[in-house]
């Protein structure tokens, strides 16, 4: 990798090995984000690249420099350079913004304006553990807005998320929202009345819910108990994940029987020790 030049020190230049240096599956592997490394500055100059037609900007924190006792501004020069065609940059945003629309990122769906953009959910690897660590993600959502003419990238990138569904849906992509609502009316952008679908909050997460004391869950499937103090109903929510990805939700009711020690012991105290009373009597006679 390389660093994108910004007025930071320490930038890290990222991972990605030399093509003599892939496995066989490295391709697949890289195409899902495994096996290479990118900072959440790249990520966000990639984006901001496929939202400028295929133009590379380099990122600046200085726009420019004035003197207290002068009039003098020395203003921070813009690189630009053609690394995508326009045509593939375009394909990439329509791609992009359904991924908004009608894919994993709907909870990144504006109020008055239109976007586009990517979850991200990985696994991270663990130094202890020499492997990835399942229980550990990185989630993530990285676009920009509005869709035809964007004037802002935003990059949310949450390490080891600590809430029960940790996909970048779910977590990242509803500060996107957020952020991107807040300033793109003080940047004075025209609303182009796009409405944000309610609805997206009701979806169904990438990753499974994380475990808990209060929940019985396996690898293919999560159960919920719940059960009323009168004894009489019990009711098992059950999701299961099946192997196309979906999920199933079933809910059961029914009655449950009570003890038979508990309802022998049912009848009033009174009519039992008359009861008895009444066969001594008999015996007397």
């Amino acid at each position: 990798g390389e660093t994108t030049g910004i007025e930071l020190p320490a930038e890290s230049r990222g991972m990605l090995r030399a093509s003599d240096k892939w496995n066989a599956d490295s391709l697949a592997s890289m195409s899902i984000g495994y096996e290479i490394g990118v900072t959440a500055l790249q990520c966000a100059v990639a984006f901001a690249t496929i939202a400028n037609d295929g133009v590379r900007v380099k990122p600046h924190i200085i726009k420019e420099i004035r003197a207290g006792d002068s009039k003098e501004v020395i203003a921070t020069e813009t690189e630009k350079v053609q690394v995508v065609s326009p045509e593939a940059a375009r394909g990439l945003r329509q791609m992009l913004q359904k991924v908004v629309l009608s894919g994993t990122g709907k909870r990144a769906q504006l109020n008055g304006y239109s976007s586009a953009g990517k979850t991200g959910t990985a696994w991270k690897y663990d130094a202890k553990l020499k492997k990835i660590n399942e229980d550990k993600y990185v989630s993530s959502f990285i676009g920009f807005a509005p869709f035809d003419k964007p004037s802002v990238v935003i990059a949310v990138v949450l390490d080891e998320p600590q809430v029960s569904l940790r996909d970048g849906g779910y977590v990242s992509a509803p500060i996107f929202r957020d952020i991107a609502e807040q300033i793109l009316p003080e940047l004075n952008i025209a609303p182009d009345g796009t409405l944000r679908d309610t609805t997206a909050d009701n979806l169904v997460p990438e990753s499974e819910a994380k475990p808990n004391s209060k929940s019985a869950i396996n690898s293919d499937s999560k159960t919920e108990k719940s059960e009323k103090k009168d004894g009489k109903v019990s009711q098992n929510i059950e999701t299961k994940m099946t192997k196309n990805g979906k999920v199933e939700v079933s809910d059961e009711k029914k009655q449950v029987s009570k003890p038979k020690a508990v309802s022998e012991n049912l009848k009033p105290k009174n009519e039992t020790k008359n009861k008895s009373s009444t066969e001594k009597g008999k015996s007397k006679t």
